[in-house]
């Protein structure tokens, strides 16, 4: 297996907006690397938003439970050592439906909810699209990247992120093709929202 940084590679877990995300083992424990991605437009912007990960991260851990714990983080070399959480991804979860055995249950829900406010009361809001949130074999909830931002109503669970939890066959589509055309509204970074409201109103009446 390949070595990166004293870790062994066990597989790439995906490549995101600043960097690659890889399984890895040491000491018998397995671990997230994070390795910044060099190659970009603007790499003075993606080490600007990879070096606010460590600030995201302490300020994600005011709730008090359901973020990753990070291990190591190295600003020289570009990358960071995060707990690793075993589960399936919110997204995955969606796209079997919505108040189903199989799907996202009454009780998933309750969960977000209840960290959507948790963020809310330490003045943050999160990107709450569905890839970033993992429920464990237990089914503990995870907010597994470390991005947040100033809390804005706009941007929260209630108003924007619940939208992409709900759409099954968009979430589908996002998955199996990539791209968000049957996620978001032509031309913008709002979801679909109309198709879903009684959908949303039921889930709402679960706090």
């Amino acid at each position: 297996m390949k070595n990166l940084f004293g870790y062994e590679i066990i597989q790439t877990l995906g490549q995101g907006k600043t960097g690659t995300a890889y399984l890895v083992e040491k000491n018998n424990s397995q671990f997230v690397l994070k390795k910044m991605n060099e190659q970009t437009e603007d790499p003075q912007k993606t080490l600007e938003i990879f070096n606010g990960e460590k600030y995201c991260y302490e300020r994600m851990s005011k709730i008090g439970k359901g973020i990753p714990k990070l291990f190591e983080f190295d600003e020289k070399n570009h990358y960071l050592v995060k707990e690793y959480i075993q589960g399936e991804t919110a997204a995955t979860l969606a796209t079997r439906g919505t108040f189903c055995k199989d799907g996202l249950t009454e009780n998933h829900f309750r969960q977000i909810l209840d960290m959507s406010e948790r963020f809310k009361k330490v003045g943050i809001h999160v990107d709450y699209f569905p890839t970033n949130f993992i429920y464990t074999n237990s089914g503990e909830l995870y907010c597994i990247d470390y991005e947040c931002y100033d809390y804005n109503s706009e941007w929260d669970f209630e108003h924007w992120g619940i939208y992409y939890w709900l759409n099954k066959d968009g979430m589908r589509a996002h998955l199996e093709k990539g791209g968000t055309s049957k996620l978001n509204k032509p031309g913008t970074f709002k979801p679909f929202d109309e198709p879903f409201e009684e959908l949303k109103k039921r889930v709402i009446e679960l706090v």
